[in-house]
């Protein structure tokens, strides 16, 4: 059998160094504060969402960041993001086969 010496610092130092990385691996950073962008709701009638699915079906190739684009600068109080257009398009079947009167203009919240 072969003894090998080991020097008691070396060994030390080694120990400390393994903790040392160990504690940076598994460490976790506090969570900091993210801003977060305050999202204003807007109201969209039923006629609108209609005249957006209207609008995709007519213009194929264009995205939903586009149609955002288009029915923002359209209405300017109104303040529509692509999520939105995204979740329009997604029932548009619901929204096609309303038929437009007084009471699908009313602006549901």
């Amino acid at each position: 059998m072969i003894y090998i010496k080991y020097d008691a610092r070396a060994v030390c130092a080694v120990r400390a160094v393994r903790v040392i990385l160990l504690v940076h691996l598994f460490y976790i950073m506090p969570k900091t504060k993210k801003t977060q962008r305050t999202r204003v709701r807007s109201a969209i009638s039923v006629n609108m969402k209609k005249e957006i699915c209207e609008y995709i079906l007519v213009n194929t190739n264009v995205n939903q960041a586009n149609v955002a684009l288009y029915f923002n600068t359209k209405y300017s109080d109104l303040n529509i993001d692509r999520t939105a257009v995204n979740k329009i398009w997604k029932n548009r079947e619901k929204w096609l086969a309303i038929l437009p009167n007084l009471q699908t203009a009313h602006t549901f919240r």
